[in-house]
């Protein structure tokens, strides 16, 4: 047994709730590239922020705190969006990455 696969064992697979089988390797690959879309949608919210703080402001009125607020969750939702719909971006990358070391599919289970 080679250094990564102990490392491997050595990892604790997520525990079943009581009455429920495991999810089969397709389900944790679907929950895989959510989650790894999901880090990418934090990622290009902050990267809207910054965007944001460096456009100057210009306009005759400030900013009130309710559109500032709005402002932010427009970025939120846009920048969820943008990552759930990329193909070639940090998520699936992380994806791509991190779904070698999932475990293979149980004997009967499909590939």
């Amino acid at each position: 047994m080679s250094k990564v696969d102990a490392n491997r064992a050595a990892i604790p697979q997520p525990l079943a709730a009581p009455g429920h089988a495991q999810p089969g390797r397709q389900a944790r690959e679907a929950q895989l590239r959510k989650l790894a879309h999901e880090l990418e949608g934090v990622f290009v919210a902050q990267l809207f922020q910054a965007m944001r703080r460096t456009a100057p402001g210009g306009g005759i009125l400030e900013p009130s705190p309710g559109e500032e607020t709005f402002t932010g969750m427009l970025d939120d939702l846009m920048a969820r969006r943008a990552a759930e719909q990329s193909t070639r971006g940090i998520g699936e990358s992380l994806y791509r990455q991190l779904a070698r070391s999932l475990p293979p599919a149980a004997a009967g289970e499909k590939p």
